[in-house]
C-alpha cells in the first residue's frame, strides 16, 4: 500500500472517529436532558425541595404559568430561577416566562396591568383566569444593620411562598375564617403591637374570607365556618357561649384556641377563669392556673417569662419545625395539663412542651422574684396541645396557653418561627393540610482563611507547576510520535 494511500485510509479513520465522537457528545447530552438527577451539597439543603412540594407538583392536573418579574442582576433572581427550575423538573406542567423590567419594558407593563400586580418586584403564579402575585418580601429574608449598610440576604422563603401562591391558583376553595369578638381578643391592630392584624392580613393573602364572630346571645356557629378562633381574653365566656363553640366541635367544626393566663381585677394578683376551661378539660386539656419560666430557654436575661419552646412532637403540624430547628417565642404563657377525657373518643397529644428545668409560677405575689418553690407545677411543661375527635375526624381542635405567638409584636420582632407554626395549625384545622408552611431556607456562607505562606504554595502549584507538568507532556509526546 502506497504511503499516499496509507494517508487518506488515515484521514478517513480520524474523519469518521471524529464523527463518531461527535454523535456520541450528541447523544449523551440529549440523555443527559431528558433524564437527569440533580444532588444539593450545601450543608442547608438550599437546593431540595420538601416532599409536600414534590407530592403537589407530580399530582398537578392543570397547567402554571409563572412570571419573574425580576431584573436579571436582582439579588434574588438567581435563587428564584433555580428553583423555578427544579419545580419544572418535578413538573411539565410548570411553564416560566423572565420579564427584565429594564430590556422588556412593554411586555412587563402589560403583565403588571393584567395580573394588577402593585409590587414591581414579583413573581406571578397564573393558572387559567385565577391568578397570585408573590412580593419580593414574600420569598426573600433580610437582615438589617445597625449602622447604615444595605441589608443582607439572610434566608431564601421562595420555596413556601410559591407553594402557596400555587396552590391558591389551583385549588378554588377559600376557608372562611372567624375570629371571635366580645372578649378583649386580639384581632384588629393596635399601637401597643398586641393585636393579630398581620396575622389576620397574612391569611386573607393566602384566600382565606375573614369575619368576626359575637359569641354573646349567639345560637349556633354560622354554617360556613370552616374554623373559629379565640385569640386572647380578658373578658370571660358566659357558660351559653362555651356551650356553642362545645356543640360546634362537636358537629365536626374546627376550633383554634389561644387562651393566655388571666387575672382579677384588684389589689392583689389573683388568676381569674376564661370560661373555656369545661370546655377543654372536657376533651382531656387541663388549662392550669400558672406563669410558665423556662430559665434555659429564655429570650431576655433576668426574664424568663419570655422563652422559646424547644421540644416538638413529630406531628405535621411540627415536624419541619422540629426539622429545621425552629423556635417559637412564647410570652407569658400558661401551660397546659393532659387528664383522662369524658370519653374514648377524644385524645390529647403534646405540640410544643418547655424543657425540663422549666415550671408553672402559681405565686403571683413575687412575680419581680420568681423561683421554683413545692407549690408550682414541675416541667417539662405542656405549651401547645391538639385534641382529636375519633368519632369524628372533621372535628379539630388545637389549643395553646399564649395568644402572643400571633400578635403583631411578636410577627414584625421575626424572632423564631411563630408565623410558620401559627399558620401550620390553621391549614390543618381547615382539613388544607398540603398548605402545611415550609421554613425559610438560611443562606449560610462558608469562608476558607489561608496563611501567606499557602497563597504563595498554591499560587506556585497551580499557576506553575500543572501548566508545566502539561507542557512537558505535550513535548515528549511531540518528539515521540516524530520518531
Amino acid at each position: 500500500m502506497t504511503s499516499k494511500r496509507k494517508r487518506a485510509m488515515g484521514g478517513a479513520n480520524w474523519s469518521l472517529f471524529v464523527l463518531l465522537l461527535i454523535a456520541l457528545f450528541i447523544i449523551i447530552n440529549y440523555l443527559s436532558f431528558r433524564h437527569f438527577k440533580t444532588y444539593d451539597t450545601t450543608f442547608s439543603d438550599e437546593f431540595s425541595l420538601s416532599p409536600q412540594t414534590k407530592k403537589f407538583l407530580k399530582e398537578l392536573k392543570n397547567d402554571v404559568e409563572v412570571y419573574v418579574l425580576l431584573p436579571i442582576g436582582d439579588v434574588g433572581y438567581e435563587k428564584v430561577s433555580r428553583l423555578l427550575d427544579s419545580f419544572k423538573v418535578e413538573s411539565k406542567r410548570i411553564k416560566v416566562e423572565y420579564v427584565d423590567p429594564e430590556r422588556d419594558k412593554g411586555r412587563y407593563e402589560i403583565l403588571l396591568k393584567k395580573y394588577q400586580v402593585t409590587n414591581p418586584d414579583s413573581v406571578v403564579f397564573v393558572s387559567g383566569d385565577r391568578s397570585r402575585w408573590v412580593e419580593r418580601d414574600e420569598f426573600l429574608e433580610y437582615e438589617y444593620s445597625m449602622f447604615g449598610e444595605p441589608p443582607k440576604m439572610k434566608g431564601f422563603k421562595g420555596e413556601n411562598s410559591f407553594l402557596n401562591a400555587m396552590y391558591d391558583v389551583v385549588d378554588p376553595r377559600k376557608p372562611v375564617i372567624y375570629f371571635t369578638v366580645g372578649h378583649g381578643e386580639k384581632f384588629d391592630f393596635d399601637e401597643s403591637g398586641k393585636g393579630a392584624s398581620f396575622f389576620k392580613e397574612r391569611l386573607s393573602k393566602e384566600g382565606a374570607v375573614i369575619k368576626t364572630l359575637q359569641t354573646a346571645g349567639l345560637k349556633k356557629v354560622p354554617d360556613d365556618a370552616s374554623l373559629v378562633i379565640v385569640a386572647g381574653l380578658n373578658i370571660p365566656f358566659t357558660k351559653e357561649e362555651e356551650g356553642v363553640l362545645e356543640r360546634y366541635y362537636e358537629e365536626g367544626g374546627s376550633l383554634f384556641l389561644l387562651i393566655d393566663p388571666m387575672f382579677k381585677e384588684g389589689n392583689e394578683i389573683e388568676f381569674k377563669d376564661s370560661g373555656l376551661e369545661d370546655l377543654c378539660k372536657k376533651y382531656g386539656l387541663e388549662l392550669q392556673n400558672d406563669l410558665v419560666v423556662d430559665p434555659e430557654a429564655s429570650l431576655l436575661e433576668g426574664r424568663a417569662q419570655t422563652f422559646y419552646g424547644v421540644d416538638y412532637s413529630s406531628h405535621k403540624i411540627t415536624y419541619d419545625l422540629m426539622k429545621n430547628k425552629y423556635p417559637i417565642l412564647f410570652t407569658l404563657a400558661r401551660s397546659l395539663n393532659i387528664v383522662d377525657p369524658q370519653s374514648s373518643d377524644f385524645k390529647c397529644e403534646k405540640l410544643i412542651s418547655t424543657s425540663e428545668k422549666a415550671w408553672g409560677e402559681t405565686n403571683l405575689k413575687e412575680l419581680k422574684n420568681v423561683k421554683k418553690d413545692n407549690e408550682d407545677y414541675a416541667g417539662p411543661l405542656c405549651l401547645a396541645s391538639l385534641i382529636e375527635n375519633r368519632k369524628n375526624e372533621k372535628s379539630r381542635m388545637v389549643v395553646i396557653g399564649d395568644s402572643d405567638i400571633i400578635s403583631d409584636g411578636t410577627i414584625l420582632s421575626g424572632l423564631g418561627g411563630n408565623t410558620i407554626f401559627a399558620l401550620n395549625v390553621v391549614h390543618y384545622l381547615v382539613k388544607m393540610e398540603n398548605r402545611i408552611s415550609i421554613p425559610p431556607k438560611q443562606i449560610k456562607s462558608s469562608s476558607i482563611v489561608l496563611t501567606s505562606t499557602q497563597i504563595v504554595t498554591n499560587f506556585i502549584v497551580v499557576v506553575i507547576i500543572y501548566p508545566l507538568i502539561f507542557a512537558i507532556l505535550g513535548v515528549w509526546v511531540y518528539f515521540r510520535r516524530r520518531r
